[in-house]
């Protein structure tokens, strides 16, 4: 899924290196929103917003198959088994439609219609796909594609949302850290923290971060919502932060990167990049890999904070890099995908 794990997860804990080589490029009919190609075995898996979701063969980016529909697929799919879950916003409606498909049998086995839209990521757990609408309803569906529950929030969301253990965590355009039970069906707290929250969270260790309108940065209790410490960065952050084992790292809409302590919050650097910062990286224990709305990319030392190396490329950057069996992924405005070899690291 988006992000790895529930907890969202952008962080590869071995070196990068200095080579990378081309492997192959190539693309899709429409273009994307800030959300991220995922993989199974041998296959990439790409959703745009012309409506369809993409198969191609990571070894030769060739095309596999792909699936139309009549709206647009902002947000990534999730997969189990020979199963895709993906959610089409449907166009000149206002409904969504989320689809469980076999794409080896070519079999739709499920679909649901959703009120309202979907821009929010998908969770899912070893037993269900949790999905969050912008009007705030939160559905829970079995890996059969059957509904299990839903429950009206009261929120207005445009937040990737994150799950620990049995506590679903988002945050709303009016600022609220809402925590649910999935097993108690019920909202166990709200808190406002800030006037607007549209990026997304990632919790470790019983800490959420998450970044605001305002350019704030938070970090907060995951059992009550309480703001542990927070960080002006100065300019509205629309991607999530992402961090090791001590450290954390966040771009805003200015194009600053700043690297935090992430016990306390304290900077550690700042890059003042001059570009634009609206997706989210990938980490690992030497760089940041961090793409550029300029039609740039950049390599970031996370010890100093200095670029080391830059790809510029022929369009806007929009997708999250992804790392993969040794090869980082990165998708373009146009729907255009590159695949970037490793030739070092230690991976």
């Amino acid at each position: 899924m988006f992000g790895k794990t529930p907890e969202r997860n952008f962080y590869n804990d071995f070196t990068l290196g200095d080579s990378l080589k081309l492997k192959w490029e190539t693309d899709t009919k429409g273009s994307y929103k800030n959300t991220s190609l995922i993989f199974l075995d041998e296959i990439m898996f790409a959703s745009d917003l012309a409506g369809r979701v993409y198969a191609f063969n990571i070894e030769s980016g060739k095309g596999a198959g792909e699936e139309k529909n009549k709206g647009a697929v902002s947000i990534a799919p999730v997969l189990y088994n020979s199963i895709i879950v993906y959610v089409v916003e449907e166009f000149k409606e206002k409904y969504s439609t989320i689809y469980f498909y076999d794409y080896y049998t070519g079999d739709y086995i499920n679909e649901h219609i959703i009120n309202g839209s979907c821009g929010n990521e998908l969770i899912k757990t070893d037993d269900a796909i949790l999905l969050i609408s912008e009007n705030g309803i939160l559905y829970n569906y079995n890996l059969s594609g059957n509904e299990r529950w839903k429950l009206d929030t009261q929120s207005k969301v445009r937040c990737v949302p994150a799950l620990t253990g049995d506590t679903f965590i988002f945050g709303s355009v009016t600022g609220e850290i809402t925590a649910v039970s999935l097993s108690r069906q019920k909202v166990i707290y709200k808190n406002k923290i800030s006037d607007r929250i549209q990026s997304g969270i990632t919790i470790e260790n019983g800490r959420g971060y998450v970044g605001d309108d305002a350019g704030y940065l938070y970090c907060f209790d995951i059992a009550d919502g309480e703001v542990i410490w927070s960080f002006d960065t100065g300019a509205k952050i629309v991607s999530i932060p992402v961090m090791n084992d001590e450290d954390l790292f966040v771009g805003n809409l200015s194009g600053d990167l700043f690297s935090l302590d992430k016990k306390n919050g304290e900077m550690n650097w700042l890059n003042e990049t001059g570009g634009i910062i609206n997706t989210t990286p990938l980490l690992f224990s030497d760089y940041l890999v961090q793409p550029d709305l300029f039609k740039k990319i950049h390599f970031v030392d996370i010890e100093n904070g200095e670029i080391d190396r830059q790809i510029e490329t022929d369009g806007r950057m929009k997708l999250s890099p992804v790392y993969f069996n040794g090869v980082i992924y990165f998708g373009m405005d146009k729907g255009e995908i590159l695949a970037y070899e490793l030739l070092g690291g230690d991976k």
